[in-house]
């Protein structure tokens, strides 16, 4: 029987999960979520046939496993109000809710609180995502495999062993369709420059981005193999490659995820939430 599932907060990531969820077949009976938005709500109940309500411990008491979806700012107050609905040897909780670390939720719920932090990509909304997930101690492996097979309707899942870990990987992966998305740009941009049309510039972009990526998903060879066979010396591309390297372009990306890693550990420095007392 499947597990009933709440959802606090009902956003773009939610609403991935919910999609996924249903698309795989999971009952929609089992499926609850909470949103201050009620129109946003009847939206989701329309489409995917869920559980509805605009008060989070109505959600959380029906949960087996509660999935917090909240914005940073949010978070405070939804813990106060779970404290009191969650059973923390019981419920499992998931986290999406980035830069809030498991020591802050723990703090809120109780020590033996089942807790697992994930960090899904935006490209779960086309069931194509990853998700990385760190889980405490008190997961057990059923609880494992449930969290997994939620996070598996969407992409793939990895795990990670220390939760220092999350920072980097929303560096990259989190942060990582935006950077892709810029260079997509650049690329249409380049052949509008060199007289293509809009149109067509674009429909190459995007083909020759989803070929590559189909075809480094399907080769044993590594990126660096990978760039030689399309760059045969003395062409075009080398020449193109040669010119991207000599504007330090693998640098320049170093910089950005690093400065991307920064600004999520400096939402953790700087508190922007209430501690606990």
């Amino acid at each position: 029987m499947d597990k009933k599932i709440g959802f606090i907060g009902a956003g773009k990531m939610a609403t991935a999960l919910i999609a996924g969820l249903r698309k795989t077949g999971y009952d929609s009976s089992c499926l609850w979520a909470s949103s201050p938005t009620h129109k946003h709500l009847e939206t989701l109940k329309n489409q995917w046939d869920i559980q509805i309500n605009t008060d989070n411990m109505a959600v959380a008491a029906q949960a087996d496993i509660l999935i917090l979806a909240v914005k940073p700012k949010d978070l405070t107050g939804v813990l106060n109000q779970l404290k009191s609905i969650i059973q923390p040897k019981k419920t499992i909780i998931i986290s999406l809710v980035a830069g809030i670390n498991a020591a802050f939720i723990l703090d809120n719920l109780g020590k033996e609180t089942k807790l697992c932090r994930a960090m899904p990509n935006l490209p779960v909304q086309s069931c194509k995502g990853i998700t990385a997930l760190w889980m405490n101690t008190s997961i057990c492996p059923t609880d494992k495999t449930w969290i997994e097979s939620i996070f598996q309707s969407v992409g793939d899942v990895v795990f990670l062993e220390q939760e220092k870990e999350i920072n980097a990987v929303t560096a990259l992966s989190g942060s990582g369709p935006a950077y892709f998305f810029l260079f997509m740009q650049a690329l249409e941009e380049a052949g509008i420059a060199l007289g293509l049309s809009a149109d067509l510039s674009h429909a190459l972009t995007l083909k020759t981005a989803f070929g590559s990526a189909q075809m480094a998903i399907e080769s044993s060879s590594d990126f660096n193999q990978l760039c030689l066979e399309v760059a045969p010396q003395g062409g075009g591309t080398e020449q193109a490659i040669q010119a991207l390297k000599s504007a330090a372009f693998m640098p320049l990306i170093l910089t950005a995820v690093q400065s991307a890693k920064s600004r999520y550990d400096d939402i953790l420095s700087e508190q922007q939430f209430p501690l606990p007392s």
